[in-house]
């Protein structure tokens, strides 16, 4: 039997490596100066695999990760990796949440 079970929108989150490091970068950028997360509550979560269960979660999550992304040098957070101005840092995290932002807005 599967440990996690994968999200009804089959979202696509960065390899576990650099999810963690989004979500620190997050929280080391972000989440100061605009706290609108608990760190340690989001963190456990996350350690827990809430993201592969719960997809409102791991929309959450890719929000993060796209907010992350921003100020991340990892070439992956890029749709282009060798673009010298990383205007699509996280974007590809983003754009998944659409259907998720649907719904939410219609109350379904």
């Amino acid at each position: 039997m599967a440990r996690y079970q994968r999200p009804r929108f089959n979202y696509i989150f960065p390899p576990e490596d650099l999810l963690l490091d989004l979500v620190q970068i997050y929280f080391d950028v972000v989440n100061v100066s605009i706290p609108v997360l608990h760190e340690a509550t989001f963190q456990a979560s996350v350690a827990e695999g809430l993201h592969w269960t719960d997809q409102t979660f791991g929309g959450l999550l890719l929000l993060v990760c796209a907010m992350g992304s921003r100020f991340s040098q990892d070439p992956r957070v890029c749709i282009q990796p060798n673009d010298p101005h990383r205007r699509s840092a996280g974007w590809h995290y983003f754009e998944q949440v659409e259907g998720l932002r649907c719904l939410l807005h219609f109350g379904l």
